[in-house]
């Protein structure tokens, strides 16, 4: 259930490296900043799933803060899905021409 809230509300996967990652993570959870799937790749990196929203607005200053950097590995979402495919409009006329096949076929009775 999560992962579907999460992916229609789109989520970022950053990657921090610094001197002191704890405290960047510290100053998020400090902001009520939804982490998850924390990973640590070593002593000073680590992998956290974040929503795209709250990272637009505050990871730059907390990472100012805790003398670290972050780059995005991966974004994720329905938004960044129908970004990839806005170019292809004939897959969409055609999935709403087989939806609404499929409703009036299905309303007859056989």
């Amino acid at each position: 259930m999560y992962k579907i809230l999460n992916y229609i509300q789109n989520y970022v996967k950053i990657k921090i490296t610094g001197p002191r990652p704890q405290k960047f993570i510290n100053i998020c959870l400090r902001r009520r900043i939804a982490i998850w799937e924390l990973t640590r790749l070593s002593e000073q990196e680590f992998t956290m799933c974040m929503h795209a929203s709250e990272y637009l607005k505050n990871v730059r200053t907390a990472a100012s803060k805790a003398g670290v950097k972050v780059n995005v590995i991966k974004k994720a979402g329905l938004i960044y899905t129908l970004r990839r495919y806005k170019s292809r409009k004939v897959l969409a006329v055609i999935s709403v021409l087989l939806c609404a096949l499929f409703v009036v076929v299905s309303s007859m009775v056989w």
